[in-house]
């Protein structure tokens, strides 16, 4: 079995909004969604988690009852920060996936989900344990001394932009979460990171560009934006 955790806890501080940017309306709906659509259609996936926001929890429950959104198992709360927020998430996973079913973790806040993409994250999980989709730079890369000056340019052909959703079997997450303490998750930059520093290979896929992080009023606009092309392209055809 797969399953899917999507993230839905952040306040949206860089967001410069009163109203979280996973809940914020775009063409009559909220954001998260986008995501919840993608991933309840997708005949890969046969459970999702949310980790939400307590005071969210009750329009969550009524947006899923209003766009009949069929997979959603149950809401959790969030964690103090993301990696708790997993952590979380996972605890009430256990009670559908053990051992080597598939657990994928998803931002809210990338609504544009490609199933395709999903697929092959996937399917490329099984060959070193964890998977993510990632975007090849095209731009310079240069390293600074913090003093407004440049040291050197670093080549960019062994770095890429990390995206979501990330792929590994659930007892791989399960005995990492259950061997790393708080205060560790505190301090790491993200799930790969964990990975890495326990020894285990990524395996990255090659993601997909519209697959963006709302995060700023400009990612919002590129997400309308979007939308209107996808629209446009539905009534043509």
């Amino acid at each position: 079995m797969n399953g899917c955790i999507i993230l839905a806890g952040g306040s949206g501080n860089r967001y410069e909004s009163q109203v979280p940017k996973q809940f914020t309306f775009v063409n009559d709906k909220p954001i998260l969604l986008y995501s919840l659509e993608a991933f309840d259609k997708m005949d890969a996936i046969d459970l999702i988690i949310i980790v939400s926001l307590e005071e969210w929890k009750e329009s969550i429950e009524q947006w899923i009852s209003d766009y009949q959104i069929q997979k959603v198992k149950s809401i959790v709360n969030p964690g103090e920060y993301r990696q708790l927020s997993i952590k979380n998430g996972l605890g009430e996973m256990a009670k559908y996936l053990s051992g080597q079913d598939r657990v994928l973790i998803h931002d809210s806040a990338r609504p544009l989900v490609n199933p395709e993409v999903v697929t092959k994250v996937i399917e490329a999980s099984y060959s070193t344990g964890i998977s993510l989709p990632v975007l090849p730079i095209h731009d310079a890369i240069y390293k600074g001394n913090g003093k407004g000056q440049i040291e050197g340019v670093i080549p960019r052909d062994f770095f890429f932009h990390g995206q979501t959703p990330v792929c590994a079997s659930f007892g791989v997450y399960s005995s990492l979460y259950k061997e790393i303490t708080e205060e560790q998750l505190k301090l790491t930059y993200g799930l790969c990171q964990l990975m890495l520093d326990k020894g285990f290979k990524v395996t990255n896929v090659l993601g997909d560009e519209k697959t963006f992080k709302i995060t700023k009023k400009e990612d919002l606009i590129r997400f309308k934006d979007e939308l209107s092309i996808r629209n446009q392209k539905c009534v043509e055809s």
